[in-house]
């Protein structure tokens, strides 16, 4: 018990940022949770990937973002109170809990989904937009409400679409042209990397709790936090193309790279925009 508090549960009662151990347990958890949970289950309930199909896990981490903020004990909302148990509510708005919530949620709406397009013959895209965008927006009015940097938040976001737009028109000059699912991907994983620059560089009171990054951001700067994450997504997308699996494998790869770099960089805007101080 003195290990799993040590290692588990300190990070989410005493906010004592991420360690080895968890960190590798997390990520073991998230690969095992997409590829064998996840990934059979929208193969099964929805089919090939395409562009809608992104669009609507961006949505759900959009939400999801947004929930995780909501718990923050220094934010404008603080709508829940964390916990280390998973018999409590508040376990389920702190990681890895919030992750777990997610992924119920999105496959219960495909399950759903699934379900009724074969039984009524109902369009099941937009079927899931019609329930997921609703959330989101409700959700994204209440914050928007109480945000006390929305400048920050839209300068932000503004950042991120332009310099998304000029790598994509840099890679389309250079012939390295980027498919649709490429540009989420790195469009993702900038908005975690500019996010946590942001954060860190212009409001002092935030700090970098991930192992690795806070490594490099430590004895390097954090400037180079989003040059790593703009390498580290060429680096993948150049081993996918190099590679013999077939476009749909492909595009499950990205979207596991899509989900995480939104996942942290939605979540720390709005940290951002809805910070107390």
């Amino acid at each position: 018990m003195s290990f799993l508090y040590d290692y588990f549960g300190k990070t989410i009662t005493e906010d004592a940022g991420y360690n080895l151990v968890n960190t590798s347990f997390y990520v073991v958890l998230a690969l095992v949770l997409f590829f064998f949970v996840i990934v059979p289950l929208v193969k099964k309930w929805y089919g090939k990937l395409d562009r809608p199909f992104f669009g609507y896990m961006t949505i759900i981490i959009f939400i999801g973002a947004m929930l995780r903020v909501a718990e923050e004990s220094y934010s404008t909302l603080q709508w829940f109170h964390r916990s280390a148990n998973p018999l409590q509510f508040g376990f389920y708005f702190i990681t890895p809990g919030v992750y777990l919530l997610l992924v119920t949620f999105a496959l219960f709406l495909l399950g759903l989904t699934f379900f009724l397009k074969k039984k009524y013959n109902i369009n099941q895209k937009y079927l899931l937009f019609s329930i997921t965008i609703p959330i989101a927006l409700t959700i994204f009015i209440l914050f928007l409400i109480k945000m006390n940097f929305i400048l920050s938040f839209f300068l932000i976001i503004f950042s991120i679409l332009i310099i998304t737009t000029i790598i994509y028109f840099i890679c389309e000059i250079t012939k390295f042209k980027l498919n649709p699912f490429e540009t989420i991907a790195i469009c993702a994983q900038l908005t975690d990397g500019i996010a946590t620059y942001s954060a860190l560089t212009f409001f002092p009171y935030f700090r970098e709790q991930h192992v690795f990054s806070n490594y490099f951001i430590i004895n390097i700067g954090t400037w180079i936090f989003p040059l790593i994450k703009l390498i580290l997504v060429f680096i993948i997308i150049i081993i996918l193309r190099s590679s013999n699996l077939d476009e749909n494998k492909k595009n499950y790869i990205l979207l596991f790279v899509t989900l995480f770099g939104f996942a942290t960089g939605i979540r720390d805007i709005f940290s951002i925009a809805n910070h107390l101080i």
